[in-house]
């Protein structure tokens, strides 16, 4: 199967659109990578004048630079529709994911985002030794500046924060994904909530069948299950790969235009919020959604 192989125009139009648009959101969160440390290229994106908590910004510069390199990565991997685009499913979770993140972390505030710093110090330390063992085989590495959480201040009570009783190490968050949308949710409003939950429901279950390299992954991104495709042979199979494209690509966006809609709602970023909202109105404009919203419409919907 080549990138050649007969895809449907318009929906080959589709996906460049969401690509484009794509393209635009990430210019916004660009800018408000800019505005967690202060840069005058974030200016334009607020007429509010609320304090930004400090605490709170340090973390979201990282994770918010994260989502827009990987979503670079999508929006580069998008100029065409084919076999690359099983590599989209991974880097698209990782997106979702993190802006699930930078928006739990708003939400919750600055006690959070001192738990995910402290979790971050204490991961940099057990970073410095690792060891693996399978069967008889033993892997292990040790960094000759890995310092002494004896003396290296407020270490050792991060290491023991983050340990279980059986000595095993804890994630920065006990909460799932699901519980984290939630929460935000109930913080900072259910259009939040509902954008980050598209975001996961049109990515996540096939991303992890995709990265565990399972049959059923394979087999789905090649349209031979029946939950993705509707034709068979070649052409069907690439059809089904660039619907799945839409979706990553849509993902991406809800997660995307999410991250906005949490800066507006906890900080006021009124003119970000606008220019986003600008980008997602738009879609109505592309032709494939109206025209599968008419082939979808029910015999009552044409009887007067």
């Amino acid at each position: 199967m080549t990138v050649s192989d007969p895809v449907p125009p318009s929906l080959t139009e589709c996906v460049q659109q969401l690509r484009t648009r794509n393209a635009q959101l990430l210019r916004i969160v660009d800018a408000l990578i800019a505005v967690t440390v202060e840069h005058e290229a974030g200016l334009a994106l607020r007429r509010e004048t609320k304090q930004l908590p400090e605490k709170v910004m340090q973390p979201l510069f990282f994770l918010l630079q994260a989502v827009g390199a990987s979503t670079n990565t999508i929006v580069k991997l998008s100029d065409s529709v084919g076999m690359h685009t099983r590599d989209c499913y991974p880097i698209a979770r990782s997106v979702v994911e993190t802006a699930v993140n930078v928006c739990y972390i708003m939400a919750q505030g600055e006690e959070m985002a001192e738990r995910a710093m402290r979790h971050t110090r204490q991961m940099a330390y057990r970073d410095m030794e690792r060891e693996s063992r399978i069967g008889d085989s033993i892997i292990k590495i040790m960094s000759s500046q890995r310092p002494d959480p004896l003396v290296e201040k407020g270490l050792e009570v991060e290491l023991n924060e983050f340990t279980t009783k059986r000595g095993g190490e804890k994630n920065w968050i006990d909460d799932n994904i699901d519980t984290r949308i939630r929460v935000v949710g109930e913080k900072l409003g259910s259009d939040v909530l509902l954008h980050l939950h598209f975001a996961r429901f049109a990515v996540y279950r096939h991303s992890s069948e995709i990265l565990h390299g399972t049959v059923f992954g394979a087999m789905y991104f090649l349209g031979l299950v029946p939950s993705s495709s509707g034709k068979q042979g070649v052409s069907g199979a690439q059809e089904s790969i660039a619907s799945q494209h839409m979706s990553i690509l849509l993902a991406t966006l809800m997660a995307l235009y999410a991250v906005v809609e949490a800066f507006h709602s906890s900080y006021g970023f009124s003119s970000a919020f606008e220019r986003a909202k600008t980008v997602i109105d738009s879609l109505q404009e592309i032709p494939y959604f109206n025209e599968q919203s008419s082939q979808q419409s029910s015999p009552s919907d044409h009887q007067s």
